[in-house]
């Protein structure tokens, strides 16, 4: 069965729509995007789109690739301070210092869940909000009432923003004991042919392929790549045929993960109107 993430995030918006409604003022939200990538900007580009509908201003602040670390973090500090919510979007160019960037940014306006000080509190079970994609997985796993207690769990890509993030979740906020992350250098093959639920976001186009998987997997493609002009996921569409679920690349986790920011943000605003 493909999951529907179109529809989900559609359910959400009326949620979001509602609750942005009653706030005394319109949320603004920054997004700081260094360099160029026309993939990147397809993905600014929804979010812009998503955010309009809801009824939120969002804002692009764009530096060239050749911005110092010390300057992006005076920039994001002095954009930060204006805005409700910020997003550093990622990936930034290899002189830059990523860890520096993302520590600058101020818990309370993480939407994004990347600094260090937020990502903890997500682990620690401390925060509300989690990171996008894990929000997304959840939001899935919780709308097909699918079950994860005793399923053997394999996590491919180790990356910051769906291997790792979903690692912790699942064995330190769920603890789920049977989860193992691999890379595409591990013997990932041997591990997916006894996996109950699959989540991969590797960015390896359709290299998850049927005679890899076993019948009834759920799985769950966070992966994107462009080849020949064409989205792909991690995972071969044909492979529902086998699966009890599929997440579909395009439609399926994309568009819940943008949801997700923006729920963060109601979060989060709300906690500091809680707190003043």
């Amino acid at each position: 069965m493909l999951i529907d993430g179109k529809q989900i995030a559609q359910n959400i918006d009326i949620s979001l729509k509602k609750s942005i409604s009653l706030l005394p003022y319109t949320p603004r939200v920054s997004v700081v995007y260094v360099g160029k990538n026309p993939i990147i900007e397809t993905y600014i580009s929804i979010k812009q789109k998503v955010a309009e509908k809801i009824g939120i201003t969002i804002q692009i602040n764009s530096f060239s690739e050749d911005i110092s670390t010390s300057s992006l973090v005076d920039k994001i500090r002095n954009i930060q301070s204006e805005v409700d919510g910020i997003i550093v979007q990622l990936p930034l160019p290899d002189h830059i210092d990523r860890e520096r960037i993302l520590s600058s940014i101020q818990p309370q306006k993480d939407i994004d869940v990347l600094s260090i000080e937020a990502y903890n509190s997500f682990i620690k079970g401390e925060s509300e909000i989690y990171p996008p994609v894990v929000g997304a997985i959840d939001k899935i796993f919780k709308n097909h009432d699918v079950k994860l207690r005793d399923k053997k769990i394999v996590i491919v890509g180790k990356g910051m923003l769906v291997g790792k993030p979903v690692f912790e979740w699942l064995t330190k906020r769920e603890k789920l004991e049977n989860v193992a992350m691999l890379d595409r250098g591990d013997d990932v093959d041997s591990f997916l042919k006894t996996a109950d639920v699959i989540i991969s976001g590797t960015g390896c186009g359709w290299c998850i392929t049927p005679d890899k998987i076993k019948e009834g997997v759920i799985l769950i493609d966070a992966g994107t790549s462009i080849e020949e002009g064409v989205s792909r996921g991690d995972i071969n569409p044909t492979c529902v045929k086998k699966a009890s679920y599929m997440s579909p690349v395009p439609g399926g986790i994309g568009p819940i993960t943008v949801r997700i920011l923006f729920q963060n943000l109601l979060h989060l605003i709300k906690n500091r109107d809680i707190a003043k």
